[in-house]
């Protein structure tokens, strides 16, 4: 009988698990992706059509120990991954403004797109008056 050596055994089995890979498409986050949801959006302003550049979204949910949070970016967009199966919350933050949505299903493996427009009253602002003269 031929021996063959402990490297050969460990070569042809790293072999066959790469080709398993390649054959069936399976990737190391696949079962990752399987065990959670997220949710990704847009949000802009709803007069203007702007995005809502730096807004900060929140999602809550039972199914979620504490909150997951984002910012949005220059086009209004944000993305929550990661986010188990159930039923969300949204919030959104911008301005002085405060914005929900409720009873958002994340499914497994898949991310809801949920875009938000917020309405802003320019108006609601602070003023501050400084009033003083130069020294002499």
């Amino acid at each position: 009988m031929r021996q063959v050596s402990f490297k050969s055994r460990c070569f042809a089995a790293w072999t066959a698990v790469v080709l398993a890979f390649a054959v069936f498409g399976l990737s190391p986050v696949y079962a990752q992706d399987s065990t959670t949801g997220g949710l990704r959006g847009v949000v802009k302003e709803k007069g203007s059509g702007e995005p809502a550049i730096g807004a900060t979204v929140i999602a809550t949910s039972p199914s979620l120990q504490g909150e997951r949070a984002n910012i949005t970016d220059v086009d209004g967009s944000y993305f929550l991954p990661n986010l188990p199966p159930g039923t969300y919350t949204v919030t959104v933050y911008y301005l002085d403004a405060t914005f929900s949505r409720s009873k958002i299903l994340v499914q497994l493996g898949k991310v809801a797109r949920i875009n938000m427009g917020v309405r802003v009253d320019v108006s609601s602002g602070e003023k501050i008056e400084i009033v003083g003269s130069a020294p002499i």
